[in-house]
């Protein structure tokens, strides 16, 4: 969002650097402004435009559908919470470049469901080339920006869920403008995502007892506060980087199993 000009930072990473605000166990500058300020901000203006985002993609779904006899069931989504939007920052883009939340590209979506997949890559052709027309900018619905193919990649030996995703630039005439996220799936596609929810659901529920187990089994481990936090400090000044990430990823499980127990 920030490096298409949706929403600059008002502070840079430099600005909130650990030199001049050193980070404590409770408060960090540069996370707090990132995860907090700055996150808030791109809500705000997701949930002043999905209103016209959400009518005109009803709106050119429907054209499109009419005028190439395609079936095209249209859902809109609501707009991305704040405890979600935050869980997939610190999830998903831990490695990703400041301000991390920028990364977030469907606080605003929406989902086409298809029959079969030509009418769904007829739609997607017919779509782009649509917005792209300048005779047709008057809509909110101003560009397409990225294009993530799944099923160009698909393999039928070993099947799972995929879609394809259009990320669009959404203009409002005051507030500026934001990326969005069209999903193009198949109904087939969309059963089975449902039914994996569920058993995903039943899967985190597992994961969630199982890892209360470990974070007992390691806090038993520890004489005291200090030589946890030894061991801590030690993991923090590693030179693998890819183990470092690994072990806080695992360290902000476990504080979430714990929260939630």
């Amino acid at each position: 969002q920030d490096v298409c000009g949706c929403l600059l930072p008002r502070y840079s990473k430099d600005d909130l650097s650990e030199d001049l605000y050193p980070p404590t166990t409770s408060f960090s500058a540069q996370k707090h402004y990132d995860t907090n300020i700055y996150l808030n901000e791109l809500l705000f203006k997701a949930n002043i435009i999905n209103s016209s985002f959400q009518t005109d993609m009803k709106e050119i779904t429907s054209e499109i559908a009419k005028l190439h006899n395609l079936h095209v069931s249209y859902r809109g989504g609501p707009v991305k919470t704040l405890q979600r939007a935050q869980a997939k920052v610190e999830n998903d883009y831990i490695n990703e470049s400041y301000p991390t939340s920028a990364r977030i590209l469907d606080i605003n979506r929406c989902a086409l469901q298809f029959r079969s997949l030509t009418e769904l890559l007829k739609f997607a052709d017919v779509f782009v080339q649509k917005v792209e027309d300048s005779h047709t900018q008057y809509r909110s619905i101003d560009s397409v920006i990225r294009c993530k193919n799944g099923w160009s990649v698909y393999d039928a030996e070993h099947p799972q869920y995929t879609d394809v995703k259009l990320n669009v630039k959404v203009v409002h005439k005051e507030h500026g403008f934001i990326i969005a996220e069209v999903q193009l799936l198949l109904e087939l596609m969309s059963a089975f995502k449902k039914k994996a929810h569920k058993l995903y659901s039943i899967e985190r529920k597992f994961e969630m007892v199982y890892n209360y187990g470990i974070l007992q089994k390691e806090m038993s481990t520890f004489k005291n506060n200090d030589s946890m936090n030894q061991v801590i400090i030690g993991i923090a000044n590693d030179e693998d980087e890819a183990k470092r990430l690994k072990y806080f990823k695992y360290l902000r499980q476990l504080n979430q199993t714990s929260t939630n127990l």
